[in-house]
């Protein structure tokens, strides 16, 4: 039995170590890519920086975004891709593959346009559409960008937690016309309820940094992550130096439609 032991700790003492980083070294189109010259170069020279950790999950992450999303960043809205990667060699601590993209591009699609609409009919938009469509980087005729379509729905998220609209939703609903090539857009906004704060708290000891949040957040303001991160930023010298909005406890009670932070 002890020899079994220590036969199976003397192989497992030998046993080559496993890589811990994937390196591409090379990549290749399996078949037509109808993205420009200069998308393509991009998209290979910054797969080619760097290493990956050599998990299960790298491929599936890459493939996904940034690889598929080159695509549909430059009007292939439905592309799919399938990426593989060939291992050519291996030592100790890297696996260099080769990495082959094959890309179902479907349709090129532009922009038809965009309406907005609030998600409860007895609950009108609190913003007009105006303000609303200044939030879109993108026009009628325009490339569909999935890229600019994500920035707009950052933007809409800021401009209602602004407001106190902190559990605010919204979603992109498309009417993609194939013949004309042409996808409308319906953002469809579940504004939720408004937030105002109840009881502001800071865990410290400096009295002048005590008094300045006291002076800035009073009970009864509309609650805004935005002047809560804009307050951390502009106070930076004087707090600690990991502080971070996520270091902020926000609780809600949803009845009162209340905040304590």
């Amino acid at each position: 039995m002890r020899n079994e032991v220590c036969a199976k700790i003397a192989a497992t003492a030998s046993a080559p170590a496993l890589p811990q980083t994937v390196a591409i070294d090379d990549v290749r189109f399996d078949g037509p890519a109808h993205l420009p010259t200069s998308t393509r170069e991009r998209l290979v020279a910054e797969r080619k920086q760097g290493t990956y950790k050599a998990d299960s999950g790298w491929l599936e992450a890459m493939q996904e975004w940034p690889i598929e999303g080159a695509w549909q960043d430059d009007g292939f809205f439905k592309a799919h891709v399938k990426a593989t990667a060939s291992v050519i060699n291996t030592d100790s601590t890297v696996e260099h593959v080769v990495l082959t993209i094959h890309a179902d591009e479907g349709h090129w699609y532009e922009l038809g346009g965009i309406e907005f609409r609030s998600s409860d009919p007895t609950f009108p938009l609190i913003f007009s559409t105006a303000e609303l469509r200044k939030l879109f980087q993108l026009h009628g005729g325009d490339i569909l960008r999935a890229q600019k379509i994500q920035e707009a729905l950052d933007a809409l998220k800021d401009l209602y937690g602004s407001r106190g609209y902190i559990d605010f939703v919204a979603t992109p609903l498309t009417d993609i016309d194939d013949e004309t090539g042409r996808t409308s857009i319906i953002m469809e906004l579940d504004q939720e309820k408004r937030f105002r704060l109840a009881e502001i708290e800071m865990l410290g000891t400096d009295p002048n940094m005590v008094a300045l949040v006291n002076a800035k957040f009073k009970p009864g303001d509309v609650f805004s992550s935005q002047l809560i991160k804009r307050f951390l930023a502009e106070n930076k010298s004087s707090l600690p130096a990991d502080i971070s909005f996520e270091g902020v406890e926000v609780h809600r009670d949803i009845n009162r439609g209340t905040v304590d932070i």
